[in-house]
Protein backbone atom coordinates (compact mmCIF):
# COMPACT_ATOMS: atom_id res chain seq x y z
CA UNK A 1 0.00 0.00 0.00
CA UNK A 2 1.40 3.40 -1.02
CA UNK A 3 1.30 6.22 1.55
CA UNK A 4 -0.81 9.26 0.77
CA UNK A 5 1.21 12.10 -0.68
CA UNK A 6 0.77 15.68 0.30
CA UNK A 7 0.10 17.93 -2.66
CA UNK A 8 2.53 20.77 -3.31
CA UNK A 9 3.50 23.23 -6.01
CA UNK A 10 6.97 24.40 -6.92
CA UNK A 11 8.20 27.92 -7.56
CA UNK A 12 11.47 28.54 -9.40
CA UNK A 13 13.08 31.81 -10.43
CA UNK A 14 16.25 32.85 -12.18
CA UNK A 15 17.16 36.46 -12.88
CA UNK A 16 18.54 36.09 -16.39
CA UNK A 17 17.36 34.26 -19.48
CA UNK A 18 20.53 33.08 -21.22
CA UNK A 19 21.03 29.58 -22.58
CA UNK A 20 23.27 28.73 -19.62
CA UNK A 21 20.52 29.86 -17.27
CA UNK A 22 18.08 27.46 -18.89
CA UNK A 23 20.21 24.72 -17.37
CA UNK A 24 20.12 26.48 -13.98
CA UNK A 25 16.32 26.68 -14.11
CA UNK A 26 16.01 23.01 -15.03
CA UNK A 27 18.49 22.08 -12.31
CA UNK A 28 16.48 24.03 -9.73
CA UNK A 29 13.28 22.39 -10.95
CA UNK A 30 14.72 18.86 -10.86
CA UNK A 31 16.14 19.42 -7.35
CA UNK A 32 12.66 20.41 -6.18
CA UNK A 33 11.14 17.29 -7.74
CA UNK A 34 13.76 15.09 -6.03
CA UNK A 35 13.13 16.85 -2.73
CA UNK A 36 9.36 16.46 -3.17
CA UNK A 37 9.72 12.75 -3.87
CA UNK A 38 11.96 12.23 -0.83
CA UNK A 39 9.46 13.99 1.45
CA UNK A 40 6.31 12.40 0.00
CA UNK A 41 4.97 15.44 -1.85
CA UNK A 42 3.03 15.14 -5.09
CA UNK A 43 3.75 18.13 -7.36
CA UNK A 44 0.50 19.47 -8.80
CA UNK A 45 1.76 22.65 -10.50
CA UNK A 46 4.90 24.53 -11.46
CA UNK A 47 5.42 28.28 -11.40
CA UNK A 48 8.60 29.23 -13.27
CA UNK A 49 9.89 32.79 -13.70
CA UNK A 50 12.85 32.93 -16.05
CA UNK A 51 14.68 36.19 -16.64
CA UNK A 52 12.95 38.18 -13.89
CA UNK A 53 14.83 39.82 -11.04
CA UNK A 54 13.97 38.89 -7.49
CA UNK A 55 14.12 42.55 -6.53
CA UNK A 56 10.57 42.91 -7.80
CA UNK A 57 7.66 40.84 -6.53
CA UNK A 58 5.82 41.65 -9.77
CA UNK A 59 6.60 38.51 -11.81
CA UNK A 60 4.21 36.65 -14.14
CA UNK A 61 4.39 33.16 -12.63
CA UNK A 62 4.68 34.54 -9.10
CA UNK A 63 1.48 36.53 -9.69
CA UNK A 64 -0.22 33.35 -10.94
CA UNK A 65 1.00 31.51 -7.82
CA UNK A 66 -0.38 34.26 -5.59
CA UNK A 67 -3.75 34.14 -7.37
CA UNK A 68 -3.90 30.36 -6.94
CA UNK A 69 -2.99 30.73 -3.28
CA UNK A 70 -5.81 33.24 -2.75
CA UNK A 71 -8.22 30.94 -4.60
CA UNK A 72 -7.38 28.07 -2.24
CA UNK A 73 -5.69 25.92 -4.89
CA UNK A 74 -2.35 25.72 -3.06
CA UNK A 75 -1.55 24.12 0.29
CA UNK A 76 2.26 23.86 0.13
CA UNK A 77 4.85 25.78 -1.89
CA UNK A 78 8.31 24.28 -2.39
CA UNK A 79 11.23 26.59 -3.21
CA UNK A 80 14.95 26.04 -3.54
CA UNK A 81 15.70 28.90 -1.14
CA UNK A 82 14.24 32.08 0.26
CA UNK A 83 16.14 34.08 -2.35
CA UNK A 84 14.03 32.44 -5.06
CA UNK A 85 10.95 34.08 -3.50
CA UNK A 86 12.63 37.47 -3.62
CA UNK A 87 15.76 39.47 -2.94
CA UNK A 88 14.21 42.11 -0.70
CA UNK A 89 13.97 40.59 2.78
CA UNK A 90 11.04 42.73 3.91
CA UNK A 91 9.03 41.70 0.82
CA UNK A 92 9.83 38.01 1.40
CA UNK A 93 8.77 38.31 5.04
CA UNK A 94 5.50 39.96 4.02
CA UNK A 95 4.85 37.22 1.45
CA UNK A 96 5.66 34.44 3.94
CA UNK A 97 3.35 36.03 6.51
CA UNK A 98 0.60 36.23 3.90
CA UNK A 99 1.09 32.56 2.98
CA UNK A 100 0.93 31.61 6.65
CA UNK A 101 -2.27 33.61 7.16
CA UNK A 102 -3.78 31.64 4.25
CA UNK A 103 -2.75 28.35 5.89
CA UNK A 104 -0.13 27.64 3.23
CA UNK A 105 3.16 25.96 4.12
CA UNK A 106 6.27 27.26 2.38
CA UNK A 107 9.16 24.80 2.41
CA UNK A 108 12.70 25.59 1.31
CA UNK A 109 15.16 22.92 0.24
CA UNK A 110 18.36 24.83 1.04
CA UNK A 111 17.62 27.19 3.90
CA UNK A 112 15.52 27.65 6.99
CA UNK A 113 12.81 30.20 6.27
CA UNK A 114 12.32 30.84 9.99
CA UNK A 115 15.28 33.22 9.69
CA UNK A 116 12.99 35.58 7.80
CA UNK A 117 10.52 35.48 10.70
CA UNK A 118 13.35 36.27 13.09
CA UNK A 119 14.36 39.22 10.91
CA UNK A 120 10.76 40.41 10.91
CA UNK A 121 10.54 40.31 14.72
CA UNK A 122 13.79 42.29 15.05
CA UNK A 123 12.55 44.96 12.63
CA UNK A 124 9.23 45.19 14.50
CA UNK A 125 11.06 45.75 17.77
CA UNK A 126 13.33 48.38 16.21
CA UNK A 127 10.30 50.22 14.84
CA UNK A 128 8.67 50.17 18.30
CA UNK A 129 11.85 51.49 19.89
CA UNK A 130 12.17 54.26 17.34
CA UNK A 131 8.64 55.47 18.15
CA UNK A 132 9.19 55.66 21.91
CA UNK A 133 9.56 59.15 23.35
CA UNK A 134 13.07 60.04 24.41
Amino acid sequence: MQANKTQAVIYCRIATATTADSFAMENQRQNLYRFAESKGYEITAEYLDKGVSGVTMDRPSFARLNNDMLAGRVSTVLVASGSRIGRETHAVVEWLNNAESLGIDVVSVHDDLSGYKYYSSIISELVKLSKRPR
